[in-house]
C-alpha cells in the first residue's frame, strides 16, 4: 500500500476511535404565573434551543412550578396552557380539540430567550396572559 493510503487508513481509524463529545445540560426550575398574580394552574414550558437540529425540551408547568434538565445554550421559551374547546372553522370544525388559552405572545409568537449554564442557576420565573377573546 502506498504512504498516502496508510495515511487514509490511520486517519479513519483514528477519527472512529475518538469519542463524541458528551452534551451538557442544566438543571432549570421556575413559577409560572398569570397575569403576575396566581400560579398557572396546569401547561407546558417548551426550550428550544437555538442551534439548529437540536430537539425542544418540554416541561411541565404543575401549580405555577415546572423544573427539569435542559441542554446548555440559548434557548427561545414558549408557554402554553389548554382547555377542552371545540375547533373552528376548517377542517374538523365543531369537533372536540384542546385550545391553547396562552396569548401567542408567550408561545408561537414569543420573544422570550434564556441562557442556561451549566453551573446554573437556572431560575427563570414568567407572567403570561391569557389569549383574547375569539383569539386563542
Amino acid at each position: 500500500m502506498s504512504a498516502s493510503r496508510w495515511f487514509l487508513v490511520f486517519a479513519l481509524v483514528f477519527l472512529a476511535g475518538c469519542p463524541k463529545p458528551k452534551e451538557k445540560f442544566g438543571a432549570v426550575q421556575g413559577v409560572v404565573k398569570l397575569d403576575g398574580k396566581a400560579p398557572l394552574a396546569s401547561g407546558v414550558i417548551v426550550f428550544e434551543s437555538e442551534k439548529s437540529g437540536k430537539p425542544p425540551v418540554v416541561l411541565t408547568i404543575t401549580d405555577g412550578k415546572y423544573q427539569g434538565e435542559v441542554p446548555v445554550g440559548k434557548h427561545k421559551v414558549m408557554i402554553s396552557s389548554y382547555k377542552e374547546g371545540k375547533a373552528g372553522k376548517g377542517p374538523g370544525e365543531g369537533e372536540a380539540t384542546q385550545i391553547n388559552v396562552i396569548h401567542e405572545k408567550h408561545n408561537q409568537k414569543s420573544e422570550e430567550h434564556k441562557e442556561v449554564t451549566e453551573a446554573g442557576p437556572n431560575n427563570f420565573d414568567f407572567t403570561v396572559t391569557l389569549a383574547p377573546a375569539g383569539k386563542k
